[in-house]
């Protein structure tokens, strides 16, 4: 038998998601079995899968040890970090994500974003593995591995659910600086399309048409500066999804510039970042940070 003393960090979420993160190669079917015959219980108590844990709870796991690994996310600090900070308070970190960077690690690239914040929130002994349960930090939200610019990691549980819920609400507004192909003949418009995602393909499609499995998005671009054959622009998201800004200026022939997945012709870096981050947190757990702007330097 396992038991944990449910932290901070823990409490709050659902007893089923506490158990997904501590025993992560449980099957779910497993997992619901052995709550409902009372192998999983919580303050010696049977209990259902969608209790909310609290602090200073209980929870006691019988016979399931094979599933179970002590730490599953581990870095060393001792190996250095590179990090770009442009916001840090104690609850969030908001940093440069440069071209080329992965989010998160994968089997070819171990050195992701989010290991580089882990083991910055270790040395400064703001996140100490041992310590959890359940919780490690993790980004908000996420930039292509050639998109550059700002995104934001949760420190602790609270923040992370407040980003995510705030971000998946429309409140943290993101602002885009790109260079796309060709000659725009409006200063400003607002794209209005429905989004569609190959997977095998990785890769969105716009239509005017909207299908069962589409999604409304909505792209607001205002020209900055039009050169010869290209065009410099801002771009507002109203909706937020997979490749939206890369897809939909892709749908009006005006690709950006490096992005030859939706087929632009320059073989350069993709100019496409985020470049401002603002905050519309109010009655939240980030009130603090109600209309603040977080912008990259220009």
């Amino acid at each position: 038998m396992k038991t944990f003393n449910i932290n901070e960090n823990d409490a709050g979420q659902r007893l089923n998601k506490f158990i997904e993160k501590t025993y992560f190669s449980m099957p779910l079917s497993l997992m619901y079995k052995n709550i409902r015959k009372k192998n999983i219980k919580v303050n010696r108590k049977s209990s259902k899968p969608q209790y909310i844990l609290k602090l200073g709870d209980i929870v006691s796991v019988y016979g399931l040890d094979e599933f179970f690994k002590a730490k599953h996310y581990t870095v060393n600090a001792k190996d250095g970090f590179s990090l770009n900070i442009v916001y840090e308070d104690k609850n969030i970190l908001v940093v440069y994500k440069g071209k080329g960077v992965k989010s998160h690690p994968n089997s070819s690239l171990k050195d992701s974003l989010i290991d580089n914040i882990i083991k910055y929130l270790i040395f400064k002994g703001e996140y100490i593995p041992e310590n959890e349960n359940s919780f490690v930090p993790s980004l908000c939200g996420r930039l292509d591995v050639n998109t550059s610019g700002l995104i934001m990691a949760g420190k602790n549980a609270n923040a992370l659910r407040s980003l995510n819920e705030l971000n998946r609400q429309g409140r943290i507004k993101k602002t885009y600086i790109c260079t796309v192909e060709g000659i725009l003949t409006k200063n400003r418009e607002v794209l209005v399309g429905y989004w569609n995602k190959d997977t095998a393909k990785n890769k969105a499609f716009i239509t005017s048409k909207a299908y069962s499995t589409s999604k409304k998005v909505i792209t607001e671009y205002i020209l900055l500066k039009q050169l010869k054959n290209k065009a410099v622009v801002k771009v507002l998201l109203h909706t937020g999804r997979s490749h939206q800004i890369r897809a939909q200026m892709a749908k009006i022939g005006h690709p950006i510039v490096g992005d030859f997945k939706y087929g632009s012709k320059y073989k350069v870096p993709q100019k496409l970042s985020c470049v401002e981050l603002e905050f519309e947190s109010k009655n939240s757990f980030f009130e603090y940070l109600n209309g603040k702007k977080i912008a990259l330097k220009t």
